[in-house]
């Protein structure tokens, strides 16, 4: 499965490649060297919007995977977005290849509703095919010598196995029999005054 994806998305980009190549030719004919001028202004557009865009991906991203544990417990929670940094960055990458159709691609992403309807797309795409996913994503583990089940599963409420897993079943270390003694120190702390 994954090798045909693969060959698919090569022969899409050998496609673009070459429609660019054509796209190209036929504009450099109506406006001469002014598309040369296009494209290099156009990468270090692209190379300035992913930059900023990146800027702003790092604290939405901790926004995203904090949303992500509040809807885990509460499942009536919003749904967490990544929204306009990821945009930006993938805008600001399309528009620095070179090339006319992949500008207008990453300017057509600035647009708050395009944005919104490929957000839509993507969500309902996930959404019906999540077991094709998560099975992919096993078996991506498994080729590299991963136990998907450390995990606490892969399937399930939350993503953590069913309900009632412990989400963190496999994570810190060995596992610890149940007979053995608790590791926590009960006490009382007290202020000690320093000695001068």
């Amino acid at each position: 499965m994954p090798l045909m994806l693969a060959k698919k998305m090569i022969g899409w980009i050998l496609l673009l490649v070459v429609a660019e190549i054509i796209m190209f030719i036929v504009a450099a004919h109506f406006m001469s060297w002014w598309v040369l001028w296009w494209v290099l202004l156009a990468v270090f557009i692209g190379l300035g919007m992913m930059r900023n865009g990146m800027g702003d991906l790092m604290p939405q991203v901790q926004r995203f995977q904090q949303m992500q544990a509040t809807r885990a417990l509460l499942p009536g929670a919003p749904a967490p977005e990544l929204g306009d940094g990821v945009a930006r960055a993938v805008a600001g990458l399309l528009i620095a290849v070179p090339g006319l159709i992949t500008d207008v691609l990453g300017l057509l992403l600035l647009i708050p509703a395009v944005r919104r309807l490929l957000t839509r797309k993507i969500k309902a795409y996930a959404t019906a095919n999540q077991a094709k996913i998560m099975q992919m994503m096993q078996a991506q583990m498994k080729a590299q010598g991963m136990d998907p089940s450390q995990f606490g599963g892969m399937g399930g409420m939350g993503g953590f196995g069913g309900a009632g897993q412990n989400p963190f079943a496999g994570f810190g270390g060995q596992a610890k029999p149940k007979n053995a003694k608790p590791t926590t120190i009960d006490g009382e702390a007290r202020r000690i005054e320093q000695r001068k």
